[in-house]
Formats: structure tokens, sequence, C-alpha cells
């Protein structure tokens, strides 16, 4: 722009020089003439400046959602997620949650409620940490929250492999089993609830998430990985409220750690299901409905199954590493 303005400033004074040399009256005339002219180029220059900022406020909106803070795209782990959901204010939620209900339960479970009453958490710990869990349910996702964005792109990393931050909104999300751009939208009943369960999944069990990604990614078997995982803690939550899981919790001492093995059993369930029957989409309602039966009629037997797993898992590592320990020895 200095050097317009400079080239503009020649010129005039070139120009002006030249009228004076000129015969004749014209020479106002001409200053006129050439002040028009300067007025004109420097009302361009301010167009042009003004179309491109135009242009470059039309990329910045398609690349919403870019994370431009390190606080936003650094990793976080389970332990620290939990924290920083743990301090969200939810009072606003406290008279929508329902904690408790005997709407799938057995007539003579029932009546054994009637005779030994219903069950029960032992402290108020597991009390609190309840009413947190339906909470959490209720929240929606904060895109401006920093570390809500970072439990997101944690998500992402630990799905995907891909350890660059990603944009908050787009179709990458559906590398993930996200069913739309914005991965919020698809959170629906189990709120950022069940984006802290898909976290700790996919942190503590990355064998067996590996396996499940790779089946739901599978030409013929596939199924939204993300979405699936929210509806399991739907039926977490159900199986929260009928109360059969509170003598594990009370053993446990931890409704968050035992609620999040109880979605780990219930996604491995799932896989063993949709992989050895050769399930595909269409076959979904039918799989989830029976699912849903079955843990919430005894959800030990899912944990259990769970746990077999776990056991052969930790066989076949103790085994691998003998062998690696006796070829470096030999």
């Amino acid at each position: 722009n200095n050097n317009n303005n400079n080239n503009m400033a020649v010129q005039t004074t070139d120009a002006k020089e030249e009228n004076e040399d000129d015969e004749g009256g014209g020479g106002e005339e001409q200053d006129d003439h050439d002040e028009d002219e300067d007025v004109e180029n420097e009302w361009k220059a301010v167009t042009a400046m003004r179309n491109k900022q135009i242009e470059q406020e039309a990329e910045d909106a398609k690349q919403v959602g870019i994370i431009k803070k390190a606080t936003e795209s650094k990793a976080i782990a389970y332990v620290e997620a939990l924290l920083e959901l743990k301090l969200l204010d939810l009072t606003e939620f406290k008279d929508k949650i329902k904690v408790e209900s005997t709407d799938g339960v057995s007539g003579l479970r029932k009546m054994s409620f009637l005779i030994f009453g219903k069950p029960k958490l032992r402290t108020k710990k597991l009390i609190d940490e309840r009413t947190k869990v339906f909470l959490l349910a209720k929240a929606k996702l904060d895109h401006q929250s920093a570390p809500q964005t970072r439990i997101l792109q944690t998500i992402y990393r630990l799905g995907t492999g891909d350890n660059r931050a990603c944009p908050k909104f787009g179709s990458h999300w559906s590398a993930l089993g996200f069913q739309g751009n914005d991965p919020g939208t698809d959170l629906r009943g189990a709120g950022l609830y069940g984006l802290l369960q898909l976290l700790y999944l996919l942190e503590n069990e990355p064998v067996l998430c590996h396996r499940i990604l790779l089946l739901s990614r599978s030409e013929d078997q596939k199924f939204p990985f993300a979405v699936v995982s929210f509806n399991w803690t739907g039926i977490v939550l159900q199986v929260m409220r009928e109360g059969k899981i509170f003598p594990l919790i009370n053993n446990r001492g931890s409704v968050f750690e035992m609620l999040n093995e109880l979605h780990t059993a219930i996604y491995y369930s799932f896989y063993l299901k949709w992989k050895n029957d050769m399930c595909t989409i269409v076959n979904f309602g039918e799989v989830s409905k029976q699912l849903d039966k079955d843990v919430r009629k005894n959800p030990s037997v899912c944990l259990k199954q769970l746990q077999r797993y776990k056991e052969e898992m930790k066989a076949r590592s103790e085994q691998n590493s003998e062998k690696i320990e006796f070829g470096n020895s030999s």
C-alpha cells in the first residue's frame, strides 16, 4: 500500500510539472482531473482489500471447528476426563433424572422387593456417584469446553491411530462410527456419560477395540461403532436404575468402575454374537433387543464372559513373554 501511495504521489507530481510547462489556462482542470483519478484509485484499492477480506472470512467459515489452541488438542486420560466432568455444575438436570425404575423388573423380583426390600447402595459416596452418572447422561457436549474437546480428540486418536488434531465438525467422524458431522448430535440419551464410557473402552481395551473396529468397518458386517457404544450405555443406565448390579457395585466400591466394566462386557458380547452369527446391519434391532433383555435379567453373565476373555488374553501375553525370554536366553 505504501508503494502504491508513493507511485500515485510521483505520478501526481509529474502531471503537475507537465501542466506548468503547458501553454494556456488548462492547468486547474488537469489538477481536478488528477485528483479525481487519485480518489478513484484509492477507492479501487479499498474495494480490492475489502473483497480479499470477504474471501478470507468465507474461507474461515468453512474451517469452523478447526482446533487452534494447544489446550484443546492435548490428549486426555480417562482418569483426568472423569475428574473434569465431575467438576461440571449440572444442577439444572437434577429434577430431570430418573435414578430408579422397576419397569423392566419381573413380577417375581418385585415380590422379593416387598419381602426383602430393594437392593441399596451402601455408602453416600456410591449414591452420589450414581447421581453424577445420570446427570452426565443428561448433559450435552459443549464444543467450547477445552476438556470436552480433548475427550473427543483423544477418542478420535485412539480409534483411528491418527495423532493429528482434527476439526470438531466434519465427515471424518464417520471413521469412528459417528453418523453426523457433529459428534454431539449422536450422544442422544447417553450424553457426556456415553462419551466418557467410549473413552474408557478405547483406552483400557485397545486390542478388543481394534477387533471390534475392524468388524465394524467390514464390507458385509459393518455397523456404526460409536453410536452402538452409546446404545450399550443406555442399557447400562437402565440396569443401574433397576438395581440388579448394586451388589457388584458395593463389592467394587465404585459406580464408575463397575459400569465401565459392564459397558465393555456388553460390547464384547455383541461382538461375539455379531461376528459368529455373520450378522448384518438389518439384524441390529433384533440383536440389540435380545442383548438388552439378557443383560437386564442377569448382568453377571456377560461380565463373567468378559472376565474369561481377559484371562485368556493375559495367558497369551505371558506365553508370548516366555517365548521372547527363552529366545533371548538362547
